[in-house]
């Protein structure tokens, strides 16, 4: 099964503040492992939280909202670990 994966315009707006390596870095796990198995990946978060996802790429996380039903993820935030959770 192959996941349909989505950035919000903000999401995308931050990727393409990166850096190349690192959107290249992103990119690479997201079609590496995000799109072939998320649930092996994306961890759920806890709290006030817990209906969002993320996704680990070294320094760097993507926040996600997943349906599993339709098969799709959509990206709601891409920032450095010690920025994406902050005012989600």
């Amino acid at each position: 099964m192959v996941w349909k994966i989505e950035f919000t315009k903000k999401a995308q707006k931050q990727i393409n503040k990166l850096d190349n390596p690192i959107r290249s870095n992103i990119k690479r796990a997201i079609l590496d492992r995000l799109v072939i198995d998320p649930k092996q990946y994306l961890i759920q978060l806890k709290g006030d939280k817990k209906e969002f996802y993320k996704f680990r790429i070294s320094d760097y996380r993507l926040l996600c909202h997943l349906n599993e039903d339709r098969l799709y993820i959509l990206v709601i935030k891409v920032k450095h670990r010690k920025d994406v959770y902050i005012n989600s």
